[in-house]
């Protein structure tokens, strides 16, 4: 099963960035977690962490909740990524492998270093991708547009077809 604070926390900075746009400073838990299908206290546990990043913000007093404590163009999923404490999302042997078998033997030492490889193209990709970017593309493909981030995957997957599975 996948880790979904990523998501839930990218998803929660958008609509930050989205009710900034309106006029609106902060936005409550329980407004977040209506937008996420979450609930409140999810919310506030994986923001925590984020806040403490320095990247959220929280007011005081009834109602006032979440902002963005910069702007959403200075905000990658990466440094959500990191703020959450997050690994990459490969995991070797939870035992060790038969180190005797001729496949059990190497295993390890090679998944490692390709694992290290895609994490660290995972983590150019996530550096490139800022909350004020993710934020344009879902309005676009709200408006009846294409996903820009799914033209891309299908132009460099060279994979025909993929925008329209994934946007």
């Amino acid at each position: 099963m996948s880790n979904a604070r990523l998501t839930l926390a990218s998803h929660a900075l958008c609509w930050l960035e989205y009710w900034r746009r309106e006029g609106k400073e902060f936005l409550t838990s329980d407004k977040l977690a209506k937008s996420l299908g979450s609930n409140p206290v999810s919310v506030r546990k994986v923001l925590g962490r984020v806040r403490d990043a320095g990247i959220l913000r929280t007011g005081r007093g009834p109602g006032s909740g979440w902002a963005l404590a910069r702007p959403a163009s200075e905000i990658t999923l990466l440094d959500l990524h990191t703020a959450l404490g997050l690994s990459g999302p490969f995991g070797l042997h939870t035992s060790p492998p038969d180190f005797s078998c001729p496949v059990g033997g190497g295993i390890s030492q090679t998944l490692t270093a390709v694992y290290g490889l895609a994490e660290l193209r995972m983590a150019e990709v996530l550096n490139e991708v800022t909350i004020e970017l993710m934020l344009e593309d879902i309005l676009r493909v709200n408006q009846g547009g294409e996903s820009r981030a799914a033209r891309i995957l299908e132009q460099e997957s060279g994979q025909p077809g993929l925008a329209s599975l994934l946007g």
